[in-house]
């Protein structure tokens, strides 16, 4: 099917825009985007316990685009704003591409995640200006290369407790 990329049509392959170098016939990213990475979380009204919002945000965009949960489950921890950030260390390999959800509680009002490489630059972070987050919302974080990454997790507004997993897609 034209625009897709390999042959599940839920995931929408990046755009004539969005090619390498010109002459490059390599897209300048290789993660799925769009399409089913978009529309899992729309009218999502997350319930006031963060793991409870955090099980029914996963699994509505885990199983539909083909990831599963990585690890022993969900991390749950605290933040307040002004307060330093909750650092979760993480072993990444190329070849398999990451999705970070994250839910607080109602007394956070914005919570924000971002994934730091191990020369402590920022390589994704979520976008939305609310107690959920989702590290690049439009697709998976794919690395060229294997990486001990730090997912951050901090309140920009607000204090209280949040739940946070990691799901992947493994490479085909």
């Amino acid at each position: 099917m034209e625009g897709q990329r390999g042959t599940d049509p839920r995931l929408v392959a990046p755009s004539a825009s969005e090619a390498g170098p010109e002459g490059s016939p390599e897209p300048a990213e290789r993660s799925p985007r769009g399409g089913l990475f978009v529309r899992c979380a729309e009218g999502l009204v997350p319930p006031p316990d963060p793991l409870v919002a955090l099980t029914k945000l996963t699994l509505s965009c885990g199983p539909s685009t083909g990831m599963t949960a990585v690890g022993d489950g969900p991390t749950e921890g605290a933040v307040a704003d002004g307060s330093p950030a909750v650092r979760l260390p993480v072993s990444w390999r190329a070849g398999t591409c990451y999705r970070i959800f994250a839910v607080a509680d109602l007394g956070v009002e914005d919570l924000a995640v971002e994934v730091r490489s191990s020369r402590d630059v920022v390589i994704a972070s979520d976008h939305r200006s609310d107690r959920v987050a989702l590290v690049q919302d439009d697709r998976p974080v794919c690395p060229p290369a294997d990486d001990d990454v730090v997912i951050q997790v901090q309140a920009v507004k607000g204090r209280g407790a949040f739940a946070l997993e990691v799901w992947q897609l493994p490479a085909h």
